[in-house]
């Protein structure tokens, strides 16, 4: 089994590496194999992506932001859809690409999800209706207020408060 993709929080870097050096002792102990090579014991604020995200840790901001590269791809998946003509129709499998990535957007993108639903709506019909590639249905009315509103959020920068539970 591998066990990978974890953020240690603490209020400052030395309790960081208190809950780090706590985690990993405990990770031994339980059988568990950690390669110095691929753990990054050291605290950070901000920095690398961290899944699909960039995450800024500083107490003045505390969010996870939706990496360009991303924001643009999705912009450009959702002008896409906005483009065709209203007599196209995709598939289920059409859908499904563009809904992964707004899906992988959602610790990123305030709303995301709820600027989703139109599209899942329609990857539901499409699936219904003939499967995974079969073209079956068009972009609805609602859909498309929805993919204007994801090309319009994704021109700017986007981000997400973390929100830390007190114990």
């Amino acid at each position: 089994y591998y066990l990978d993709d974890w953020c240690i929080l603490g209020r400052d870097a030395e309790e960081c590496s208190r809950h780090t050096a706590l985690v990993a002792c405990c990770l031994q102990q339980l059988g568990f194999v950690l390669h110095s090579k691929k753990c990054e014991l050291t605290p950070k604020q901000h920095g690398p992506e961290f899944l699909g995200m960039s995450p800024d840790f500083r107490p003045a901001h505390m969010v996870m932001r939706l990496p360009k590269r991303k924001r643009y791809d999705i912009r450009r998946g959702c002008s896409s859809l906005l483009s065709a003509p209203s007599s196209r129709l995709f598939s289920s499998r059409q859908l499904s690409r563009l809904l992964g990535k707004l899906v992988a957007a959602r610790e990123g993108v305030k709303h995301a999800m709820l600027r989703a639903r139109s599209l899942q709506r329609l990857q539901q019909s499409a699936l219904t209706a003939a499967g995974w590639d079969t073209p079956s249905v068009g972009i609805s009315s609602e859909a498309r207020i929805d993919l204007q509103w994801w090309v319009d959020t994704m021109s700017q920068p986007t981000a997400c408060e973390i929100k830390l539970l007190e114990h």
